[in-house]
């Protein structure tokens, strides 16, 4: 099903996955590379469920550094597919899910564009400057980039502007 999915196969890379999908002790990985064909059909539906469906065969696994990143990766893509689906609460809840158990540079700055997307000034700009102090290499031009768009571009921008952000 990988190899499909890497062919651009993605129905038949579904319809290989979801006999296994059917079983009550589905493996985590074959439900996010369910979640990660239905993104790319769109089908944001489909995606939310088999990622949740992830999260829960995740949690029931033995705490390890693979556990943790699939439970993040879960928490990711339910929020990507609740944010498609117009459910900005359920995308947030999940976004900050995935920040808390990582509190990397990577999800702050998802955040930071989360926000940014939803017009939430304030909080775009928290985030983004976490990201940037926790990694300037990576994060500081894009970091900036995306201030200054707030700065100029949102309808929240004259807060950045009050919060002394130049």
């Amino acid at each position: 099903a990988r190899l499909l999915a890497i062919l651009g196969e993605d129905q038949a890379a579904i319809d290989l996955l979801l006999p296994w999908y059917d079983k009550s002790t589905v493996s985590p990985l074959t439900s996010q590379l369910l979640g990660n064909l239905y993104q790319q059909q769109h089908n944001w539906a489909e995606s939310q469920q088999a990622y949740r469906r992830a999260l829960q065969a995740w949690e029931k696994l033995p705490a390890s550094e693979q556990q943790q990143a699939g439970i993040v990766a879960s928490w990711k893509g339910i929020a990507f597919a609740e944010r498609k689906r117009g459910n900005y609460e359920a995308a947030e809840t999940a976004y900050l899910s995935a920040l808390a158990l990582s509190p990397t540079a990577d999800q702050h700055f998802l955040l930071a564009q989360y926000y940014e997307d939803t017009q939430q000034t304030a909080k775009a700009r928290e985030y983004a400057h976490q990201a940037m102090a926790l990694d300037a290499t990576r994060y500081g031009q894009s970091g900036q980039k995306l201030i200054t768009s707030l700065q100029q571009q949102h309808f929240g921008c004259l807060q950045v502007w009050r919060n002394g952000e130049f």
